[in-house]
């Protein structure tokens, strides 16, 4: 029978708010956005000139400062 090994990473402690600068990356390019909701899952983040929304997970982002 084979076990399966899990790998956990030490991960940094970030805590993200409604209003910090977050980037990510779309289609190979890399964004500037602004968290505006945060859900148990999710972030919500505006970006672009037209003030896009997008949902990301929380490992899709980085927080800028």
């Amino acid at each position: 029978r084979r076990q399966r090994q899990m790998c956990i990473r030490d991960s940094a402690k970030i805590e993200l708010k409604v209003g910090d600068k977050v980037v990510f990356k779309r289609r190979g390019d890399i964004i500037d956005g602004k968290i505006i909701g945060i859900n148990s899952d999710f972030v919500i983040v505006e970006f672009g000139k037209r003030n896009k929304r997008t949902e990301l997970k929380y490992d899709e982002v980085t927080k800028t400062e």
